[in-house]
């Protein structure tokens, strides 16, 4: 009876906050419980305090109480072979993580919230099913756990000082019907944030969905730019490696629907130049993180090569994605594309033109006599 009158008075008028704190205080006060999912009355108070912005120097003790109780139940039940004791005691860990960043934002701990930032995202890509116990997927009070990582880390990028990365996240979840509009609102904070006025936003909020600027195919005469990147799932990736041969290079990214749109030409292109050892075609992901990347690449079984690390091409002037280029056999980039407004055998037919315009004749293979 005192946890639902908690749980009503956590919904009441500001007016009845003291009312409310004092419940919580004797529902803390009970002899300890089993708990299982949602977390203990020690967690959802750090959440509920956090939530008001009130007793904020409390939650820490509270964070630790509820990682402690969390961790005693995993052992009853692996002690009992239960097994799902490991996923439960995982999912604890993570929401006790996005807790602690939460609490590092409000109190303008950058570094700790960074820090836990990157724990749960390594936790959240090592998490199967998008992190949710089957139990709860679907629910929606359990929303996607990489959505609500996602979340946080454009909050934590904006704190940096990098709103545009923090834009660049926040877009994708924008059409979401339920969360859409509490995602306008963030990313209405991370927008002024990089431009230091709301000017502006509707006009990017609008031209989302169409994705870069269309532009034609041009010429150009400019080494790449000179980023570390990183084979998905492999090591280093460099352009010395590539010398003598002409690479088609897509950048693009999980949260921009033109470039998820045109991928799949993509590997059409790469299928019509499969004959060609000469020319390779990968794709370069500038997405923050992979905790979006992963479940895409799950979900899509994308044929091309991924290299990660694509994000610093902002910091090297790339206007926005998606980009397509193709650099020859000397390491110059020497046509691209920008934008995308639909494939079809015409598209394909341009772009292999525009290849065989840089890369040096097929090989002729003569016969035998």
């Amino acid at each position: 009876a005192l946890g639902m009158r908690v749980r009503l008075l956590s919904n009441a008028p500001a007016a009845r906050e003291p009312e409310l704190l004092a419940a919580v205080d004797r529902l803390l006060a009970l002899p300890p419980r089993r708990y299982e999912l949602p977390p203990s009355p020690a967690g959802w108070a750090a959440g509920l305090y956090l939530e008001r912005g009130v007793r904020l120097d409390r939650i820490p003790a509270l964070l630790a109480e509820d990682l402690g109780e969390a961790g005693a139940e995993f052992q009853r039940r692996s002690a009992a072979g239960d097994h799902e004791a490991e996923p439960r005691y995982a999912w604890r860990r993570r929401e006790n993580l996005r807790l602690r960043i939460g609490l590092a934002l409000a109190t303008s701990d950058s570094g700790a919230a960074r820090r836990a930032l990157d724990e749960l995202a390594r936790e959240t890509e090592a998490a199967p099913g998008g992190g949710v116990l089957p139990a709860f997927r679907g629910a929606a009070r359990f929303p996607d756990e990489r959505t609500e990582l996602d979340r946080l880390a454009a909050r934590v990028l904006t704190t940096e000082g990098r709103g545009e990365d923090a834009l660049g996240l926040l877009a994708r979840l924008l059409p979401d019907p339920v969360l859409g509009p509490a995602i306008e609102r963030e990313a209405r904070a991370a927008w002024r944030a990089a431009r230091g006025a709301e000017e502006g936003f509707e006009a990017w909020r609008t031209g989302l969905a169409d994705g870069l600027a269309v532009a034609p195919w041009q010429a150009a005469d400019r080494p790449p730019p000179a980023i570390p990147l990183t084979e998905f799932g492999g090591g280093p990736w460099s352009w010395d490696a590539q010398r003598g041969r002409t690479v088609v290079l897509f950048v693009w990214a999980t949260w921009c629907t033109p470039c998820r749109d045109q991928l799949p030409w993509l590997e059409q292109l790469a299928e019509r130049l499969a004959g060609r050892p000469d020319v390779a075609v990968v794709t370069v992901n500038v997405d923050r993180t992979n905790a979006s990347l992963l479940p895409f690449l799950g979900e899509h079984d994308l044929a091309l090569p991924v290299l990660t690390g694509g994000d610093r091409l902002f910091d090297e002037g790339l206007p926005g994605v998606p980009a397509l280029w193709i650099v020859g056999a000397d390491g110059r980039v020497r046509r691209e594309l920008r934008g995308f407004a639909g494939g079809g055998e015409e598209w394909l037919a341009a772009a292999l033109a525009e290849v065989e315009g840089v890369a040096e004749p097929a090989p002729v293979v003569s016969g035998g006599t």
